[in-house]
């Protein structure tokens, strides 16, 4: 589930800027909230989430990509959180 980015310097606050106005508010917060939890994941912006903490995979097939461990996305009805439960050592939850 690797992601298409736009611009590794790409700023969180230009994602934030493209979503719609009634949204902007609770994203800003959401983004406050997750930079203060977690410090140490770098934020970033792909084309379609707001991200924190790329983490790079590898298949046993060998196809491999970068996700964030933990990323927002705004949806029409909502917001959407994706949590990467696993690092280099195997899931979280072992």
């Amino acid at each position: 589930m690797g992601f298409k980015r736009r611009s590794q310097d790409r700023p969180v606050s230009a994602y934030i800027a493209t979503a719609p106005l009634e949204r902007r508010a609770d994203l800003r917060a959401l983004d406050a909230l997750i930079r203060k939890t977690v410090p140490g994941l770098q934020p970033s912006d792909s084309a379609e989430i707001m991200g924190y903490g790329l983490f790079h995979y590898r298949y046993a097939s060998g196809r491999e990509g970068d996700a964030h461990k933990i990323g927002v996305h705004c949806t029409k009805s909502g917001f959407s959180l994706h949590c990467l439960a696993a690092d280099n050592q195997g899931y979280v939850v072992e």
